[in-house]
């Protein structure tokens, strides 16, 4: 059926065609020799009563037609146009009447133009069409279309060229966009092709009436068959594994007959016989009577992705068997060896009650030390287990959550700043303590804030703490790639993780058990860990745990407030203290001998090393070093790999480090050099007793020993404090941070950052230890990237406060 445009298109082609026909015939009768005057149209002067008659008949037609009608003589200009081509050009006719019918087109389509003419003048052809594009009057081309013919006298004498000129603009705009929407289509398709190919994926089509069957390109790939093969419906079905084809069957037909949309899974054999595993999904298309037209649905080879789950799924298998046969393992080994060791001890212990001479005495000590270090030994190895088992039993201590937030975001400083992201945290200034197990939780923020900056590559990343509804809530928020919606609960399964290099939401590398191990221990605090993420704007993990305040319920394995708890274990005990700084001395010397201690100095590492020498020769021995890591001569580090080298052992020499840096590469250093232990800056009295109670061989219990203080060396160490305080100070006031980076003058400050980091929290300067710490890291790193000057500032703004 004809669109009412190309009706219109063609009504008024035909009227263009009628007026140029009776314009002929007219001017036929107005030509010398039919005894009239050669006159304009519209406008007949002597002539019989008709011709006035039809010369106004056509005058009317022709200003009514949406065509132009014109007239070109003999000598090739216009002698005639009717008024449409004021509307089509924008010029009235007696501007163009008298002009070249050349001017005013297209230089572009002159030629043509021209060339289609002169065989029209040439009389070559007695017709000529011609399309062209004519300057408007606003300057603007319009496409026309022009049917020219050629009038002779009855002597044969060239008279004029009559013509019907129409716009063409919209027909031809039409035809460029469907140009435009072919060539788009074509490569639509093609493209469709390419993304199926690389995504292993393809379509089919089920025309239900016809009962035809149409593949893509990949299907047939996927298939292993030719694209020549003409597939039916029911060749289709036969490619199905023999188990699976019923299944599959069903489903199609319900599609067919019900409209019923389907998803399966399942095996299809090709010709060659490999087995491969696809996943098909259709959609039915109905008639408005609901009658099913088409099925329409995509195809796609899963067989990679299925060998991949099942391998996945064997290496999950195996590890939980490991895991519970070692679980079992452990559990079976400590009941069989914990049985005999206690015998070995407890008559051990006996032995030493009664009376022995001197040599079978320390024989019997030894004996007891043994079996007890085995026993603490087996007790570490069950810990393992039951995490493992999910039998971890919590602990309940005070816990300072504002100070844990602040350290364990000083771990990870060193990770930001190299990768070049922010790090900052908010922590309430009325963040109250609770009680908890410190361990445990400290273990889930460092996770958190680990993986936050694992997948951050530009951005920031955010710790909030505070108290909301009578509970801690820590956030940890970053700016990386973000989390799948469908993913963010995936993502706390064990053995799950998300790959950073690959598109957000896509399994990757890793064992995948932080998250879900950090999820558990927060349920088992009652507490909750959960994650909300926007794809390209980043995540939010937030860990809320209740607020159990400490003096609502004692807890039941808080840290002693005092030294009472440890003098039975350590009183009379003797260590060695490796520190440069002497006040760091003084307040270490005075926490001892509330311990019931006594200590040799060593002001590095190297008189360290030859103390311990001398000591064994002399047949004595040091109950355990406390070392600082970083010292002149000889750092710590460096002084524990001689003393190992040497043949002193852990057991027979425990080495304890005490550093202005807690680290998690530090710590690591301390343990890979020989070190047992691990003491940050700044040392309080209830760290230090258990620190030396892990570690200290225990005597028989000793009679009680009253408690001594040192008021003297207290008292001096603040004293010394205050000096180096204002002494510091002092250097900050004279110092040029643009010559600071390398110079001598930077290793002077160095000293005293270092120094300020491990005691200004003993006395009371919790915040100006914490920004010595940064300055002197900062001067470790020695960039030039501001960061040292903004340290420095910071540093003189406190002290101004």
């Amino acid at each position: 059926m004809m669109s009412i445009d190309v009706l219109s298109v063609v009504l008024g082609f035909v009227a263009g065609l009628a007026v140029l026909g009776a314009f002929v015939a007219y001017r036929s009768r107005r030509q010398p020799g039919h005894g009239t005057s050669s006159e304009t149209l519209g406008t007949p002067t002597v002539g019989s009563t008709d011709d006035v008659a039809n010369g106004a008949y056509f005058a009317e037609l022709a200003r009514t037609v949406p065509d132009m009608v014109v007239v070109i003589g003999p000598d090739r200009v216009r002698r005639y146009i009717s008024p449409a081509c004021e509307w089509l050009l924008g010029y009235p006719p007696e501007e163009m009447i008298g002009q070249s019918p050349i001017n005013g087109i297209h230089p572009d389509d002159r030629a043509t133009t021209m060339e289609a003419s002169e065989r029209l003048f040439k009389g070559e052809v007695s017709v000529a069409l011609t399309t062209y594009r004519h300057r408007h009057a606003d300057g603007h081309y319009v496409w026309l279309e022009a049917h020219f013919a050629t009038r002779w006298n009855e002597d044969g004498e060239l008279r004029d060229y009559v013509g019907v000129v129409r716009d063409i603009g919209g027909r031809r705009r039409e035809k460029l966009l469907d140009t435009e929407r072919n060539a788009r289509i074509r490569e639509n398709n093609r493209l469709l092709q390419m993304a199926e190919q690389v995504a292993n994926v393809g379509h089919w089509r089920v025309d239900v009436q016809e009962d035809t069957l149409i593949w893509s390109d990949q299907v047939y790939r996927i298939h292993g068959v030719d694209s020549s093969f003409t597939p039916t419906v029911a060749d289709g079905l036969e490619f199905y594994y023999e188990e699976d084809r019923e299944r599959v069957s069903e489903m199609v037909g319900k599609a067919f007959e019900e409209g019923e949309d389907f998803s399966f899974q399942a095996r299809i054999v090709r010709p060659d016989g490999e087995l491969r595993h696809v996943a098909s999904v259709g959609h039915a298309e109905t008639s408005p009577t609901g009658e099913v037209i088409t099925v329409f649905g995509v195809f796609k080879d899963i067989t990679e992705t299925v060998v991949a789950q099942e391998q996945l799924r064997q290496s999950r298998d195996e590890a939980e068997r490991a895991s519970q046969a070692k679980a079992h393992f452990l559990a079976n080994m400590s009941h069989e060896i914990r049985t005999p060791m206690n015998g070995v001890i407890g008559f051990a212990d006996l032995l030493l009650e009664s009376e022995l001479a001197d040599e079978h005495h320390e024989y019997a000590r030894m004996i007891s030390d043994s079996g007890k270090a085995m026993l603490r030994l087996l007790n570490e190895l069950l810990d393992l287990s039951k995490i493992e088992a999910g039998r971890m039993q919590l602990s309940r201590e005070a816990v300072d959550y504002g100070h844990l937030v602040r350290s364990s975001v000083r771990l990870f400083e060193p990770n930001a700043k190299a990768k070049g992201i922010a790090l900052d945290m908010e922590i309430a200034p009325d963040l109250p303590e609770g009680v908890g197990d410190k361990l445990r939780v400290r273990q889930i923020i460092l996770n958190l804030i680990g993986n936050a900056i694992k997948f951050t590559e530009e951005g920031s990343v955010r710790i909030r703490a505070r108290e909301e509804n009578g509970k801690i809530v820590i956030r940890v928020i970053d700016t990386g790639p973000g989390i799948a919606p469908d993913k963010l609960n995936y993502i706390f399964e064990e053995f799950t993780q998300l790959e950073t290099s690959a598109p957000p939401g896509t399994v990757g590398s890793g064992t995948g058990l932080g998250l879900a191990i950090a999820r558990q221990l927060a349920e088992l605090m009652d507490g909750e860990l959960s994650a909300s993420s926007e794809i390209g704007k980043g995540s939010v993990f937030t860990l809320t745990l209740p607020l159990v305040r400490c003096g609502a319920q004692a807890p039941a394995r808080a840290a002693p407030s005092d030294a009472a708890s440890f003098r039975t274990s350590l009183v009379g005990r003797h260590v060695l203290l490796a520190e440069d700084a002497d006040i760091n001395r003084k307040l270490a010397v005075a926490m001892l001998s509330r311990l019931g201690m006594t200590a040799d100095i060593a002001e590095d590492g190297r008189q360290a090393v030859e103390q311990v020498r001398a000591a064994r020769a002399r047949g004595e021995m040091f109950d355990a070093i406390l070392m600082d890591m970083q010292m002149p001569e000889m750092d710590g580090l460096e002084a524990t790999r001689t003393l190992r080298a040497d043949g002193f052992t852990a057991n027979e020499l425990p080495i304890i480090a005490i550093t202005a840096n807690a680290y998690a590469d530090d710590i690591e250093q301390c343990l890979e050099a020989g070190m047992q232990d691990h003491l940050a800056k700044p040392i309080a009295i209830e760290r230090l007793g258990p620190c030396l109670e892990r570690w200290l061989v225990k005597r028989a219990p000793a009679a009680p020993v009253a408690s001594r203080t040192v008021p003297s060396e207290e008292d001096e160490a603040r004293q010394m404090y205050e000096q180096r305080k204002a002494r510091l100070r002092e250097q900050l006031a004279e110092i040029d941070t643009s010559q600071v980076p390398g110079s001598e003058q930077s290793g002077h400050l160095r000293d005293q950052l270092h120094v300020m980091a491990g005691i200004a929290a003993h006395f009371g300067d919790a915040e100006l230890g914490d920004l010595a710490r940064k300055t002197e890291r900062e001067l470790k790193l020695n960039t030039d990237d501001g960061a040292l000057a903004a340290a420095i500032d910071e540093l003189q703004t406190w002290f101004e406060r």
